[in-house]
């Protein structure tokens, strides 16, 4: 079963607990118009959403879990969340 866009951004944002998200892991390939590079497949586990708000070019901020490192990643470029399908 194959998840919807809408429904993987839900889950996202979906606390856990009191004021604390929920950690999940996704699978993405990466783009670049600019540069003309991308095309690389990578895989985040238990990462975090810290963008709040929609924004209008589709972008999210994502922080793994143990570390600082911010994770910039386009919603139409993700492949599979927790392990299913996105449509």
């Amino acid at each position: 079963m194959m998840l919807k866009l809408s429904h993987v951004v839900r889950q996202m944002r979906k606390p856990d607990g009191v004021n604390r998200l929920r950690p999940f892991s996704l699978v993405y390939c990466t783009a670049d118009r600019a540069r003309q590079k991308g095309g690389e497949i990578r895989e985040l586990n238990r990462v975090v959403l810290l963008t709040k708000k929609r924004t209008t070019n589709r972008i999210v901020n994502l922080q793994v879990l143990g570390s600082l490192n911010i994770v910039r990643v386009h919603l139409d470029l993700i492949l599979y969340f927790n392990g299913k399908p996105v449509a």
